[in-house]
């Protein structure tokens, strides 16, 4: 197994050392927006034939579901968020970007979305970005997507921390969200600037992808998690 990650490499899962980028200041802007931003990304070379061997008392992932009525220009609103459209928006601009690259377009997965969503909901709880959980039933992104029935040659993940503006006055704080398109641009930019997420966006090898995206706690910003994959694997 190869694992890269965080700009480091090694040939063990076991001696891998995450180390998060951390951009958060006041120099930093997007859209007249502030953003404070985490990444992850870990891109692993698996061996054909991964059997799922997850443990079945894991509750169901729930599906996303469209909201009425919300569009690209929309702002957005934690009471009436579309994950689905923003993850749509997400795609779509990365997808303009493999194109300029000479790749082919990445294809929604119902699959690998399940396996994002996983990771999403476990770093949202944490409030801290990783890639493991401490379930060794979905330790790594290559053991929640056999959970969930993949077997691929080759599978990825990008993880991130966006956050939108927030604004005191006194002791009232003000949160600017941002339109959908806006956020899904902003989210892709802060993966392009970062060397093994790009790379992970890019690589030509990847033909699908799956994305979940849910706010965080205090509903300042939201976590998003994107898992990739190639081919299935050959028998």
């Amino acid at each position: 197994m190869c694992i890269i990650s965080g700009g480091k490499y090694t040939n063990s899962a076991r001696n891998v050392v995450l180390k998060p980028v951390l951009t958060c200041n006041k120099k930093h802007f997007f859209s007249d927006m502030r953003i404070c931003l985490l990444l992850l990304a870990v891109m692993l070379c698996a061996p054909a034939g991964i059997a799922c061997n997850g443990d079945k008392n894991i509750p169901p992932t729930p599906h996303p579901v469209p909201v009425t009525g919300v569009h690209a220009g929309s702002i957005i609103d934690p009471k009436n968020f579309d994950e689905l459209l923003l993850a749509k928006l997400l795609l779509e601009q990365i997808n303009q970007l493999r194109n300029k690259k000479g790749a082919k377009p990445l294809n929604p997965d119902e699959l690998l979305a399940k396996a994002a969503n996983e990771q999403n909901n476990y770093i949202t709880a944490k409030s801290k970005l990783s890639h493991e959980q401490t379930n060794a039933q979905m330790r790594d992104v290559q053991k929640r997507v056999a959970y969930f029935g993949g077997d691929y040659d080759m599978v990825g993940e990008n993880l991130q921390l966006f956050g939108f503006m927030v604004t005191t006055r006194g002791r009232n704080a003000t949160i600017e969200y941002t339109t959908y398109e806006q956020a899904a641009e902003g989210m892709l930019q802060n993966w392009e600037r970062s060397k093994p997420h790009y790379e992970n966006l890019v690589r030509k090898e990847f033909t699908r992808a799956g994305t979940a995206i849910g706010f965080n706690k205090d509903k300042t910003g939201f976590y998003a998690t994107q898992v990739y994959a190639s081919n299935m694997a050959s028998k």
